[in-house]
């Protein structure tokens, strides 16, 4: 019982994103130069691939390894990160204002992103029906995160299909 109201009482005072705020500011270590040169002629930002032959060496193994090609296992990668990002955009809600609680999490497992927000209806709970409150939040939270993963996989799968398929359609001839 000591140790979920500690836990509350921590997330209450994490819920700031102030918190974590640096104390000093950063100067830039990129020179102006540099991004000139990295939106001239395509306003991509990114800097230009340079040709690492160990490292295609290496991707080489690694898609032999699993038993795919280098063009295979490059787009594997990039749908994997793909899937990442969207994962790590999804917020799903638990609770509600008017029962005085509400969490929201992203959809990996653990939550990477949490935030609580108790409204003066959920302090007038008490503490142990706020400590009920929070914890019926985060449960519901949580699984709406699991159906947004989960619904990140069938895209993920259907990218991969997608790009397999126009893999093979580039290979036959014509």
């Amino acid at each position: 019982m000591r140790s979920s109201i500690i836990v509350i009482a921590v997330a209450l005072v994490v819920e700031s994103t102030y918190a974590f705020a640096p104390s000093i500011a950063f100067k830039s270590t990129i020179s102006k130069n540099t991004m000139i040169q990295r939106e001239m002629f395509g306003g991509s930002g990114a800097p230009p691939a340079e040709e690492d032959p160990e490292a295609d060496k290496e991707t080489a193994a690694a898609a032999k390894a699993m038993g795919l090609s280098v063009e295979e296992f490059n787009l594997a990668g990039k749908i994997r990160e793909q899937m990442i990002q969207d994962v790590a955009a999804i917020r799903a809600q638990g609770g509600s204002e008017s029962g005085g609680v509400t969490v929201v999490v992203d959809g990996n497992q653990p939550a990477g992103y949490l935030k609580i927000n108790v409204n003066d209806t959920g302090k007038a709970l008490g503490k142990a029906g706020l400590e009920k409150a929070v914890l019926a939040a985060l449960k519901e939270a949580t699984e709406e995160g699991k159906k947004g993963f989960g619904d990140a996989m069938k895209e993920m799968s259907e990218n991969i299909s997608k790009g397999l398929s126009g893999m093979e359609d580039m290979k036959r001839p014509s």
